[in-house]
């Protein structure tokens, strides 16, 4: 009887083991995500592992659009998935999936894709930033990026 854990303590459980299985950074099997995505009570937890894992490619494309179809197409979870089925789309152009990533809010591919900018892409990104909706901290951390990638890509005189 003392043994039980409430709702809080069973959610904070669930997403530690996450956390912890992320962290192997070894893709995630199907089955995994069949189990993730059957705990629709906690949606906080599920939606930040999806996009952890995500974030460090640990789906597969055909995994992630699978995902998609668990989610209402409106929900956070739905847009992270959405930026990453067109981050590894290779008819995508990285304008396109920049934009896709501002709107979705989907920071780590928007900061994946300015990485990779070369110079000539640089002040095309940075006007889409300046244009964008984002919070200020956003994008400034963005603006920051392409700073980063303007010294680096920076002719040699």
């Amino acid at each position: 009887m003392g043994n039980e854990k409430t709702g809080a303590e069973a959610e904070h459980e669930f997403f530690r083991d996450w956390k912890k299985r992320l962290e192997s950074r070894l893709p995630l099997l199907r089955e995994e995500l069949e189990l993730l995505v059957s705990h629709r009570e906690w949606a906080y937890s599920t939606t930040d592992i999806i996009n952890d894992a995500c974030r460090f490619r640990l789906v597969t494309v055909d995994d992630a659009v699978w995902l998609q179809r668990q989610f209402d197409a409106e929900s956070y979870v739905h847009k992270q998935l959405e930026t990453f089925v067109r981050l590894n789309d290779p008819q995508s152009n990285w304008k396109e999936v920049f934009l896709l990533a501002l709107a979705n809010r989907t920071n780590w591919a928007a900061r994946e894709i300015l990485t990779d900018l070369g110079a000539s892409d640089i002040e095309d990104a940075r006007a889409m930033i300046e244009s964008s909706s984002r919070p200020k901290s956003v994008k400034n951390e963005l603006l920051g990026i392409v700073q980063d990638v303007a010294k680096r890509t920076k002719p040699r005189s």
